[in-house]
């Protein structure tokens, strides 16, 4: 009634590997921000703007929380790009998780902000942002450093 198998039962295994690691952050190209200066008021009116980086199909902007802490004093007399020390000092921590984003098609280097993104950003608060390059198979070829903005 319940003959015994001739041959054993064989064992089903599978792997998944990735088409192509990630490029460590060491190799990724870093982007120029050029507006607006560190510490400027969001409003709608604010115009986000970058350099183009060389094989970019979109462009990610991304903000988040800023670090609890005092803001860095600003220089009015300094130009619209950041001091070493104003690049350096802002970080995105890893892993943390962007409050509001948008992606920008390749072929432009700046974008406002619409309303819905704005709301998703509470007023009264700081924020750090940054730009993310990314090629037509979806990996990260380069990123800006992160600056910061405070919504009034």
């Amino acid at each position: 009634i319940e003959p015994g198998l001739a041959f054993d039962t064989p064992t089903l295994q599978y792997y998944v590997t990735p088409k192509a690691r990630p490029a460590p952050l060491a190799a990724l190209r870093e982007i120029l921000l050029t507006g607006p200066r560190p510490g400027a008021p969001l409003t709608a009116e604010t115009r986000f703007s970058w350099n183009a980086l060389a094989g970019a199909d979109a462009y990610q902007l991304s903000f988040f929380a800023a670090p609890a802490g005092p803001a860095e004093p600003l220089d009015p007399a300094r130009d619209t790009q950041a001091t070493a020390e104003q690049m350096t000092a802002k970080t995105v921590p890893a892993g943390e998780p962007a409050a509001a984003g948008i992606f920008v098609p390749g072929g432009r280097t700046s974008a406002n902000l619409e309303a819905f993104t704005l709301a998703q950003l509470p007023g009264g608060k700081r924020y750090l942002w940054m730009v993310t390059a990314i090629d037509a198979n979806g990996a990260i070829i380069g990123t800006s450093p992160a600056r910061e903005i405070h919504k009034p």
